[in-house]
């Protein structure tokens, strides 16, 4: 059978800060330079997933896209509008940084893949045009 792979994004905003609360205000200047803010800052960001599997026959797809875009929203539905230090539990002990953001949110949908006939290739994180963060397969993550 052959195969393709297909990719979706989806758009969402949040806010964040870059903050380690075992430094002190000057480390954590130093280290997050700009990027640190008493206040936190935010981002329109795009999440782009990348599937692959066997093109069907019959169909001639390889899943409902409708699937894979309802994956997507409940993945950041949770994200969506937040400020993730105070109302995502996954970053109550991590700093959101894009990285983090990026490895919570393959790993969010990376559930949704685990009996499918589909596989989830990998997830890319768009902070802007000159940043993104790629995780997948062969990616470094536990």
């Amino acid at each position: 059978m052959e195969k393709a792979i297909i990719a979706r994004k989806i758009h969402f905003s949040c806010g964040h800060r870059y903050y380690n609360p075992e430094w002190d205000t000057d480390k954590n200047k130093e280290i997050y330079g700009n990027y640190y803010s008493e206040y936190g800052f935010g981002h329109n960001y795009t999440l782009e997933a990348y599937i692959s599997g066997a093109i069907s026959p019959e169909t001639g797809i390889i899943q409902d896209i409708r699937e894979l875009d309802d994956y997507l929203k409940k993945v950041t539905d949770r994200l969506d509008h937040k400020f993730l230090n105070e109302d995502v539990d996954n970053f109550s002990d991590k700093v959101p940084t894009s990285e983090n953001i990026a490895l919570y949110c393959y790993k969010e949908l990376k559930r949704f893949f685990t009996d499918s006939i589909v596989d989830l290739v990998k997830i890319k994180l768009i902070e802007g045009e000159d940043l993104w963060v790629e995780i997948g397969e062969g990616s470094f993550h536990d």
